[in-house]
């Protein structure tokens, strides 16, 4: 089935346009900026103005909170500086991505449903990047700044400070498209459908006119979605330059790797140690205070955590006069006890400690079939009511355990299958070909055709 698409994209003067829509998959998704730089160099994408439609189990809004704005600017600093949870603000810094529509599964809550409109810009005494959005997500990490205090240079523009938006909606499908019959089969209906999907090739450059038979097709009635997300959508793209639509596959199901890593009572314990005590109010007193008391919080654990992983002995003096050492060596000796003392990485008790910092735990929900099915379907519903991309970027995020290792190539496969029911031909690119054994080998799961990597660059061979 090919879905009758809402109308293009405004152009833009002098952009040009994929002969066939590129995917780009990677494994880490800071990874994506690389191929979405690389298209604004060859004219592809505008230089600013973009839209990103963000389907993600996270926000990855997140700042580097040591990295020096002017950074932002130098794209081979800044490509060793980004991670995982960080690479959208700089890229809107840069002034490359002005608004962003974070749609996140039910089960997502680092940040409520709501439109966010702030300031990102260097911060006149640190030079680091900073944001003037006051959620606790922003908060929690240090990353807040009032807007007299970002740097303004009218001699250099660039710099400036950027005005950004930020939409964040929950996809239920029970809400988008619920009337249709997908909606209500079993889960072995559900892994009778999967097990067809993957019984069926998915070309690289095909016109689904031609395969309609093949793909799973939708009822009518289920195109039916969302009036107030499509508009919000439409309004979103409409405003932009362009629009790339960014799909992270822990989106349709999510695990938090750290559950694996650290026991029930560990992360209670980080939680306690890493509690963030929200501002009584809004005010930039109560604002400046909260965040004067949280960077001196956050630097004494650090020190705390460095210190054990010197080997420093405390004093039992020491010791009884501080319950966060206590807390600490309690969290340590719970930890050797499920493992050899060698093994412990202070590093990653930190970081596990920063995401439990204000009572809401990274989402943790691994989806039945029966469920991804319905997030798939449901995606493609609201898909089939936008215009076409620019560029699809893909994350598996498997390799750091957000998405179930055991499910991902199966997501990726359905995933696929729906783009290429949308769009007709596209073009998939596989860049992660690190993260894979020897003996994998995706482009024959897919049949795509062959694509090699030379210096850190894809070379295409076109159909």
């Amino acid at each position: 089935m090919h879905f009758q698409m809402a109308k293009s994209v405004k152009q833009v003067t002098g952009i040009k346009v994929y002969k066939d829509l590129p995917v780009w998959i990677v494994e880490g998704h800071n990874d994506v900026l690389t191929h979405i730089y690389r298209g604004i160099g060859s004219k592809h994408l505008p230089l600013e103005g973009i839209t990103l439609i963000h389907f993600d189990a996270h926000p990855d809004m997140c700042i580097p909170i040591d990295m020096d704005a002017d950074i932002v600017f130098d794209k081979d600093k800044l490509s060793s500086a980004l991670s995982i949870e960080n690479w959208i603000l700089p890229a809107m810094y840069a002034g490359h991505i002005n608004t962003v529509v974070w749609v996140k599964p039910p089960w997502a809550n680092q940040l409520q449903d709501g439109k966010y409109t702030f300031q990102i810009g260097k911060h006149k005494d640190s030079g680091k990047l900073r944001v003037t959005c006051t959620d606790e997500y922003f908060l929690s990490d240090t990353l807040y700044a009032a807007a007299s205090d970002l740097e303004v240079d009218p001699e250099r523009p660039m710099y400036n400070p950027k005005t950004v938006t930020l939409h964040v909606v929950t996809m239920d499908p029970e809400t988008i498209g619920h009337t249709s019959s997908a909606s209500s089969k079993t889960d072995t209906e559900c892994k009778t459908l999967e097990s067809e999907h993957r019984d069926t090739p998915l070309e690289r450059n095909v016109n689904v006119n031609e395969t309609a038979d093949n793909s799973n097709q939708m009822p009518e009635k289920m195109r039916t979605c969302d009036d107030n997300l499509k508009s919000l959508l439409m309004d979103s793209i409409d405003s932009g330059t362009a629009f790339i639509l960014d799909i992270d596959l822990d989106f349709f199901s999510t695990k938090n790797p750290f559950k694996d890593v650290f026991s029930q009572k560990q992360m209670t314990i980080l939680e306690e140690l890493y509690h963030f005590e929200k501002p009584k109010d809004k005010s930039q007193d109560c604002l400046k205070t909260s965040l004067s008391q949280r960077c001196q919080q956050l630097n004494e654990l650090e020190n705390i955590l460095q210190d054990l992983s010197a080997r420093k002995e405390f004093s039992a003096d020491v010791i009884n006069k501080d319950l966060r050492i206590q807390k600490f060596l309690e969290l340590i000796e719970d930890v050797k006890k499920s493992g050899k003392p060698d093994d412990i990485d202070y590093n990653l008790i930190h970081q596990a400690g920063m995401t439990c910092d204000d009572n809401d735990e990274l989402p943790h929900h691994v989806s039945s079939e029966h469920e991804i099915n319905q997030l798939i379907v449901a995606m493609e519903t609201l898909l089939s009511s936008l215009p076409k991309p620019s560029m699809v970027t893909m994350a598996r995020s498997s390799y750091d355990d957000y998405c179930p290792k055991e499910q991902v190539d199966s997501i990726q496969h359905s995933v696929l299958r729906k783009l290429q029911t949308l769009y007709g031909k596209i073009d998939v690119q596989i860049d992660y070909w690190e993260y894979l054994d020897d003996d994998d080998d995706p482009l024959n799961e897919f049949c795509l055709s062959e694509s090699s990597t030379t210096q850190g660059k894809i070379d295409t061979q076109q159909s």
